[in-house]
């Protein structure tokens, strides 16, 4: 495996594992330029992202992931595409979701910052 991928493996886990279980682990994963698109909706910001996903009107969540990609992109960051299912306070019936990352290197880092992410539910 080369190294984008295993970037983007391991990335998905850390992110959805956090997302799970504690939505304001979310916070250092974003810096002042990530951009959030949420169904449509567009935030700027550590604060404004973080406010949004931890403002979900839903008490327990939990991601199935169903696929992944991962690709190499300009200037040392890494694209990342997640297709899946979320489950919603327990709820058997899952609703489909596709979500695309852009990892950007975090200067004089080995680790990377989510530079753009886009999320969407898939309710056809």
């Amino acid at each position: 495996m080369t190294d984008f991928e295993e970037i983007g493996k391991e990335f998905l886990s850390f992110y959805y594992d956090t997302f799970d279980n504690n939505r304001e682990g979310l916070l250092d994963l974003y810096q002042e330029e990530s951009m959030l698109t949420y169904n449509g909706e567009q935030f700027k910001g550590q604060e404004s992202i973080l406010k949004k996903l931890t403002g979900l009107k839903f008490n327990s969540i939990q991601h199935q992931l169903n696929d992944y990609q991962s690709h190499p992109s300009l200037q040392d960051s890494v694209l990342v595409s997640a297709v899946g299912t979320i489950f919603l306070d327990n709820n058997e019936n899952g609703i489909s979701f596709s979500q695309v990352f852009l990892l950007a290197p975090v200067q004089g880092s080995s680790s990377y910052f989510i530079y753009n992410d886009i999320f969407s539910l898939n309710l056809n």
